[in-house]
């Protein structure tokens, strides 16, 4: 496989998981210079603020269900 197909696979998986353009750079940076014990430090990184992300969003979710049942709804 050609290494900028690769690259280009690479730099599209992670703007669709919603990375940011610094951290595709540090990223893409970090592969190359074979760091893969940093790679997988960003990667983890980034997953757990999502994970942080889908939590808060839950816990607005409760709040409103709450209100909803609370008023009868």
């Amino acid at each position: 496989m050609n290494h900028q197909i690769a690259s280009d696979a690479v730099i599209q998986n992670l703007k669709d998981a919603g990375c940011e353009d610094d951290f595709i750079e540090r990223f893409i940076f970090t592969l190359e210079n074979q760091q893969s014990k940093e790679v997988f430090l960003l990667l983890r990184g980034w997953r757990n603020n999502l994970l942080d992300e889908i939590h808060n969003n839950q816990h607005k979710l409760d709040c409103l269900d709450y209100l909803i049942r609370t008023l009868g709804g």
